[in-house]
């Protein structure tokens, strides 16, 4: 149906004057593939949402405006606003109060957290605790090796909480049931992770969840060094709170997907808490400061997740379908870029070579294809 096309989030920008241009589905309505630019969504892909100020757009006539950004009108062009860190005095009880007025926004809402087994998003389990509020829990699990530690801090977790499920993420790898995407304004590389945030959005459903908190840029907060400069400070929580599943996935299943990490109140906490600290990949200081809140386990001992397995997997799993979409793509535009033989290049290396950047052009390509099919059931 032409009206399950969702785009309240992003927005077309007219690239020369910065003003804002028709809706996203009057252009494609008039321009259908014309002017799409596969290779800079391909480059904007390798760049890595962390430089989405340095895109180019897809489209040769539009730019692409993600909520955050702003317009540089000396630069012509899109970049996303910093975050301005403002002085404070914080102790662990001013953040864990900072946390209680944000969770108090949803009051009345079941509230619900992404469980990863994983420091960021037992940070928020914790703090909810602490502030005596009711929770639900939802996540992804696996047996697999590398993951038997997230899996035992899941399981605790989940058993204190007492209203949890844990969906087996061996039945929604990457890549998986990319031909049920429903149609959608514009790609997103978030689409590769559909079937994962579909089968959470449903267990929300499941449980009552209408509040789903993700630990979603805790990488950044957490891990990476903090200047002792506030103007020097790099950091812009608005990508945390990734809009694609936000709003084709999570909102038609009437849940609203919040990341804790792209609050400006703990942001600003976080930063003045670490201010001048060096990189910290562990999360070492996170791990100490928040020990009251967390699973020993997650104090005691440091580990990284290895994500390459269920990426693989993941892959071989779906390489019939990424062939038939690339080749519906190619069809409906013509673009050599999807020409067959070219996705077969990629296909024919190494796929256990772990190359990140080889699979990232694949899963450019893939969610470029599932877009362009998408869009032409829509514009049937």
């Amino acid at each position: 149906m032409k009206d399950a096309i969702r785009a309240n989030v992003a927005r077309l920008l007219d690239p020369a004057t910065g003003q804002e241009a028709e809706p996203i589905q009057e252009y494609l309505k008039k321009n259908h593939w014309r002017g799409l630019i596969p290779a800079n969504f391909e480059q904007n892909t390798l760049l890595g949402l962390l430089n989405r100020s340095q895109w180019k757009s897809f489209f040769a006539d539009r730019i692409v405006k993600y909520p955050g950004m702003s317009w540089n009108s000396l630069q012509c062009r899109l970049e996303d606003l910093r975050f301005q860190p403002s002085p404070a005095v914080v102790s662990l009880g001013e953040l864990v109060e900072t946390a209680r007025v944000l969770f108090s926004r949803y009051e009345g809402r079941h509230i619900g957290v992404q469980l990863s087994g994983g420091v960021d998003s037992s940070i928020v389990i914790g703090l909810l605790r602490a502030c005596g509020i009711p929770h639900s829990l939802v996540g992804l699990s696996t047996e697999r090796y590398e993951f038997r530690t997230e899996r035992h801090v899941q399981l605790k977790l989940a058993e204190e909480c007492r209203n949890a499920e844990l969906i087996d993420y061996e039945q929604c790898l990457p890549l998986a049931r990319l031909e049920t995407v429903s149609s959608h304004a514009w790609p997103d590389l978030s689409c590769i992770n559909f079937a994962s945030d579909a089968c959470m959005a449903e267990a929300c459903n499941r449980l009552g969840i209408e509040v789903l908190f993700s630990g979603s840029g805790g990488d950044v907060i957490l891990g990476t060094e903090v200047p002792e400069n506030p103007d020097d400070c790099d950091w812009h929580p608005q990508i945390f709170n990734y809009p694609w599943p936000k709003e084709v996935v999570y909102a038609q299943h009437g849940v609203q997907l919040v990341s804790f990490y792209d609050n400006p109140q703990i942001v600003n906490g976080l930063y003045n808490l670490r201010r001048g600290q060096r990189d910290d990949a562990d999360k070492l200081w996170a791990r100490q400061f928040f020990r009251n809140f967390l699973p020993s386990e997650l104090v005691d001992f440091s580990y990284r997740a290895d994500f390459w397995g269920v990426y693989v997997d993941g892959l071989q799993g779906a390489l019939n379908t990424l062939r038939n979409l690339n080749s519906r793509a190619y069809e409906l535009t013509g673009f050599g870029y999807f020409e067959p033989s070219s996705l077969e290049c990629l296909l024919s290396e190494d796929l256990f070579q772990t190359n990140k950047t080889l699979y990232q052009k694949i899963e450019s390509r893939a969610a470029l294809s599932v877009w362009i099919n998408g869009i032409a059931k829509w514009l049937a």
